[in-house]
């Protein structure tokens, strides 16, 4: 039962395979608890490819359920990088596939 229309979570920290358990249960519940997540990802430290997997997994179960999902990060931060290297964006910032890239978006 979605109780509020919009949620602003903030992601901090390490997310790699260590906390992939509670960040999903976070993606989770915001996603079962509102219409409109917001993620903040500016804090993360450290991020490793199961964290994306998650993030995209999370996109796509919100979608299914008619929701949206959105994901702020910093251009050269910890996300940023994973994502360039894993293929989600290019060098130049532009996603590389049409299914990745309505949900991320890279700040200056």
């Amino acid at each position: 039962m979605t109780t509020e229309r919009a949620h602003s979570l903030q992601l901090t920290g390490e997310l790699t395979l260590r906390q992939a358990g509670a960040l999903h249960e976070q993606l989770s519940a915001a996603i079962a608890g509102y219409d409109q997540v917001d993620i903040d990802c500016a804090g993360i430290s450290e991020i490793d490819i199961s964290a994306v997997q998650l993030l995209v997994a999370a996109a796509k179960s919100a979608e299914a359920a008619g929701k949206s999902m959105s994901v702020r990060f910093p251009e050269g931060g910890a996300l940023d990088t994973v994502l360039r290297r894993a293929g989600f964006i290019s060098q130049d910032g532009q996603s590389l596939a049409a299914a990745h890239g309505p949900w991320l978006h890279a700040t200056d």
